[in-house]
């Protein structure tokens, strides 16, 4: 819930900014705003505090320093995240054209969107999460938690053992990509063929308007 709750306040900041510019909110800009994204400081956040209240270790401590403690540990994770995903989308608000009309309210509500929620991520959750969890009593993680956990470890172990061999596959990976690339089209708005024929007809200029009529 401590989640969801700041789905409807990120588009309403997102909204706001784009009433203060003199934008609509329309189907280009809100069409393809998703949801799971905006949501992903939240739960980081929410998913931090949850997991260092679960500890034993630090029951002593009082909820605030906890919770506290918590957010410091993940805030610059969240933020350059987060920044990752606005200059992700720099692309966008370069286009011109046809393209930029189309793509650049999206990319607008898309960034103010995400700078919302996270200054919603620092800011509420945590006041929500101390609102909510003063009753969390510290247990252990659950057998799917668990097996989860081993699962990232030993692959984790499997990975960083053959690096040189995950390096030499993402970088063949990568250039196969760049390849296939290379001989696609370049052309961003495709053609739309929708079987329809269009017939111009070019008349004298001094005939007149019934001779047309006839000879149409």
């Amino acid at each position: 819930m401590i989640v969801a709750i700041n789905i409807p306040l990120a588009l309403l900041f997102a909204f706001g900014v784009l009433f203060a510019r003199g934008k609509s909110a329309n189907l280009l800009s809100i069409g393809a705003v998703d949801f799971g994204i905006i949501v992903d400081s939240s739960v980081t956040i929410v998913e931090s505090i949850y997991r260092n209240l679960m500890n034993s270790r630090d029951a002593e401590v009082p909820l605030n320093e906890r919770i506290g403690r918590a957010c410091v540990q993940v805030t610059k994770s969240v933020f350059f995240a987060t920044l990752i995903m606005v200059c992700a989308l720099l692309p966008l608000f370069t286009m011109t054209g046809p393209e930029g009309q189309i793509f650049g309210p999206m990319a607008d509500t898309y960034a103010f969107a995400l700078g919302g929620a996270l200054v919603l991520a620092l800011v509420v959750s945590p006041v929500l999460c101390q609102l909510t969890m003063k009753r969390l009593a510290p247990k252990p993680d659950n057998r799917l938690v668990r097996f989860l956990q081993w699962c990232f470890l030993k692959q984790l172990k499997v990975l960083v053992a053959g690096r040189r061999l995950v390096l030499m596959l993402f970088v063949a990976a990568l250039a196969f990509t760049g390849m296939t690339a290379s001989q696609m089209g370049r052309e961003f708005m495709p053609e739309l063929e929708e079987g329809n024929l269009m017939i111009r007809g070019t008349f004298p200029v001094n005939v007149s308007l019934g001779e047309v009529s006839r000879r149409s």
